[in-house]
């Protein structure tokens, strides 16, 4: 049975990438093979593990496989919003094989030097949306989109004006977009 063993795991090491990543996970975590289920937990970043079709293949992983994928997914989420809030956690993934806690520092991101704060509520709705993106794919493709920056919602967000300074907007979108992209690309990758 090892020489089988080994064919699949071959063979799944070399079709992984046009392989379902969930499936990949749950056959590469039966057999406790680590490379391949990094690899494909890699893959299953561009998923959403909530629908349907998903769910019906998680149903072929281990309990702790499936809780293990789906921490890796929401901590992705979950470390970017918390560096859109500038919030230093303890989150799982923050441990010696990531380094320094996320942080977007949003005083690097202004157009101009104010005494004004960027009102909460323009922040909460590109926050909100940032959330509903990563769960919908947590590898973040979306948001590397002009589009996702350019939506309507988040106009007031751009044209935000200090008082107490000249007409000039406060939050530079480029800044931040880069910021967030910076941010997620230094999140983790694989269980």
């Amino acid at each position: 049975m090892p020489g089988v063993l080994y064919a699949m795991r071959i063979f799944l090491h070399s079709v992984i990438h046009d392989y379902p990543p969930i499936l990949s996970y749950a056959l590469a975590c039966r057999y406790a093979w680590m490379r391949e289920a990094k690899l494909a937990s890699i893959e299953s970043l561009s998923l959403n593990l909530m629908t349907s079709e998903s769910r019906k293949k998680l149903e072929f992983a281990s309990s702790g496989a499936i809780l293990e994928l789906l921490g890796l997914h929401f901590s992705r989420r979950d470390l970017l919003i918390a560096a859109l809030d500038n919030i230093v956690q303890n989150f799982q993934f923050l441990n010696s094989n990531y380094g320094e806690p996320f942080s977007i520092n949003w005083s690097d991101i202004r157009s101009s030097s104010s005494c004004c704060a960027i009102p909460a509520h323009l922040r909460t709705v590109l926050k909100y949306r940032i959330k509903e993106q990563m769960e919908k794919s947590p590898n973040g493709q979306y948001l590397r989109l002009q589009e996702f920056w350019d939506q309507e919602e988040f106009i007031r967000l751009w044209e935000f004006t200090c008082s107490c300074s000249k007409p000039i907007p406060l939050v530079c979108k480029e800044r931040l977009k880069s910021e967030v992209l910076r941010v997620l690309d230094s999140l983790p990758q694989s269980i």
